[in-house]
């Protein structure tokens, strides 16, 4: 499948809160293409959810090194770094 294929797949699992199955589409767009901004910023979105704060701060940095512009990388990353200065 094109990589526009797994965009749309991990956006749609991930709106419908399977989180699992979106991780996994993103994961298989990333291979496809290591460059997508969609990819990773699919990644960080799950990670956040799941409370992987690492995961989701390499994911939403990689996004904003693709897309600077992204405004969800920066909510992605902002809210992280909020619950990393949490006890």
């Amino acid at each position: 499948e094109p990589p526009a294929f797994w965009v749309r797949l991990g956006q749609a699992y991930f709106r419908a809160q399977r989180i699992g199955d979106a991780r996994r589409a993103f994961e298989r767009l990333l291979c496809l293409a290591p460059d997508s901004d969609a990819g990773h910023l699919g990644l960080a979105g799950c990670a956040l959810l799941r409370r992987d704060l690492d995961t989701a701060l390499h994911h939403a940095r990689r996004t904003l090194e693709l897309r600077p512009e992204s405004p969800f990388a920066h909510l992605i990353l902002g809210r992280a770094y909020e619950w990393l200065s949490r006890p």
